[in-house]
């Protein structure tokens, strides 16, 4: 990721990828001396209930930190229902599960399931990763499906995951197609 002008004093490198096809990307900021966290919520609808559960918020000791992943993380919790276009493809925990769920609770877990993911990736490697992905995924291998994409539907069989850990999906024909974004489904031949 390319990092800010030489004109950032501080020493601070900011990068940025995004996947306009996909409508998705992520940025990446680090700070190789070290910085105190913080944060500066804005805007008309800020979610900021879900900054104190990481510790931002509410006298919380800073610390030093090094770097930052901004990437977000869709979930439907307490969703208890879709509009008709979504209704055959979109689900919530609540509608999954029958019950509602405390979002602060489950946003903790989802950080500290993260960080023990974190922590394998360092010691481990990436390799490592996809692995425990694949064990415990029922659509990384042998599963008919279509993948939705901007320009269409894909159809085929998923094939495992590459080195980088994107789905490889056999298309037939010797043709076998890597999967960087898009929602994967149950091929029910539309």
């Amino acid at each position: 990721m390319p990092g800010l002008p030489a004109t950032n004093r501080l020493g601070v490198l900011i990068g940025h990828w995004t996947d306009t096809a996909a409508a998705t990307g992520c940025t990446v900021v680090l700070c190789p001396r070290g910085a105190v966290g913080a944060l500066s919520v804005r805007g008309g609808a800020p979610c900021s209930r879900e900054t104190e559960i990481v510790g931002l918020t509410r006298g919380v000791t800073p610390r030093l930190v090094h770097g930052a992943l901004l990437a977000g993380v869709g979930l439907n919790v307490n969703q208890p229902d879709f509009p008709p276009e979504l209704k055959d493809v979109a689900t919530s925990l609540k509608i999954a599960a029958g019950t509602e769920f405390d979002r602060n609770l489950l946003l903790k877990a989802i950080a500290g399931s993260i960080d023990s993911y974190i922590r394998i990736l360092e010691t481990s490697g990436t390799k490592a990763i996809t692995s425990l992905f694949t064990a415990a995924s029922s659509y990384v291998q042998g599963r008919r499906v279509a993948v939705d994409l901007p320009a269409g539907p894909v159809r085929g069989v998923t094939a495992g995951l590459n080195e980088d850990g994107f789905l490889l999906l056999d298309c037939g024909g010797g043709t076998l197609r890597t999967i960087t974004s898009g929602g994967v489904r149950p091929d029910d031949g539309e």
